[in-house]
């Protein structure tokens, strides 16, 4: 048992290197190449709104922001921070999926491939419907080759967390009680070269389980081990197929995964066709804080517009950051 347990620590370390040292040759490739873009993303620690030092608040429930962010690898170091409420969406796969579409469609022309490592969190990053996007990234921008690898799960610092840092410091002592003040934060997080703030709302999402569906095969999909892939290439020159393998060195394997529809020709559609709403008690819980004045007056309007349960809405299911077929980071 106990050589078990050390040849399995071992192993553990040797695939933590092997990813750290690929991250470095991705990262020095790119470096020489100006047709080349390396990045590392990750969502960051979900933040509140409001959110400031008043014991209240400590006590009442309120509103989740998300922040994924994008920092790229190579001088001068640009960096995205894509934001949106939970009332215009969950922290999915749809979520993640479209921010990363959005980060990739918006390279500059000389650029025709892209890197992007991120943690293996099977739930939003490591899964069919992130490959779906994925797959129709690499027919639908300019880019010819599209790589996303992972790195070793508890060993997954990455540059992209400086980012988490700097925002968490330029938090301190500043109150914030709506999503455009966040926005403020993250943007005076960096005073050389501001974050980029790309604020969503519930439209800009796309339905990425509806995508997979529609350009991938469940069958042919499912011959890839999605908890123990380690990089995945998509090339413009071959629709449909999947390049993967369970390592950062050997050979890829491949899969055509085709569906009834090919990537070029499919048309997302939305995730979601209205706001969601929160629960009653939380929005119950911020219009006291607004009667109390701990939020300010001239918050009060958004807040009272919050929509909350028992408003119809029509919502995508979305799977959980733990689905079956997935693994949590």
């Amino acid at each position: 048992m106990e050589s078990e347990m050390k040849n399995d620590y071992e192993q553990h370390i040797a695939m933590k290197n092997q990813c750290q040292d690929a991250k470095v040759a991705d990262k020095n490739e790119a470096s020489q190449k100006s047709s080349m873009a390396i990045a590392t993303f990750d969502l960051q620690s979900v933040l509140q709104i409001p959110c400031s030092e008043v014991s209240t608040l400590y006590y009442s429930r309120k509103l989740n922001m998300y922040n994924l962010t994008v920092y790229s690898m190579k001088p001068p170091h640009e960096a995205v921070c894509y934001c949106w409420t939970e009332i215009d969406g969950n922290r999915g796969s749809s979520e993640i999926g479209t921010c990363t579409y959005k980060w990739l469609a918006s390279l500059p022309d000389s650029v025709n491939e892209a890197v992007l490592y991120s943690d293996t969190c099977g739930g939003q990053n490591r899964n069919r419907h992130m490959a779906a996007v994925l797959l129709y990234a690499a027919q639908m921008t300019k880019l010819k080759i599209i790589h996303q690898k992972f790195l070793e799960r508890g060993h997954t610092y990455m540059e992209v967390d400086s980012m988490h840092a700097a925002i968490e410091f330029a938090k301190r002592n500043v109150a914030v009680y709506s999503p455009h003040e966040w926005q403020n934060v993250f943007r005076a997080a960096r005073k050389h070269k501001p974050y980029e703030v790309v604020p969503l709302v519930h439209t800009d999402f796309m339905d990425l389980k509806h995508l997979s569906s529609t350009i991938m095969r469940a069958s042919a999909a499912s011959k890839i081990n999605w908890m123990q892939v380690k990089c995945l290439k998509f090339e413009k020159n071959h629709p449909g197929m999947i390049q993967f393998r369970y390592s950062h060195k050997g050979e890829y394997q491949s899969v055509n995964v085709s569906g009834r529809c090919q990537p070029q020709k499919c048309v997302p559609v939305k995730a979601y066709k209205n706001q969601l709403p929160i629960s009653k008690a939380k929005y119950n819980d911020l219009q006291t804080l607004t009667r109390k004045c701990i939020i300010p007056k001239e918050f009060h309007g958004w807040y009272a517009s919050l929509p909350c349960s028992g408003t119809a809405v029509d919502k995508v299911p979305e799977p959980s950051v733990g689905d079956s077929d997935e693994e949590s980071d």
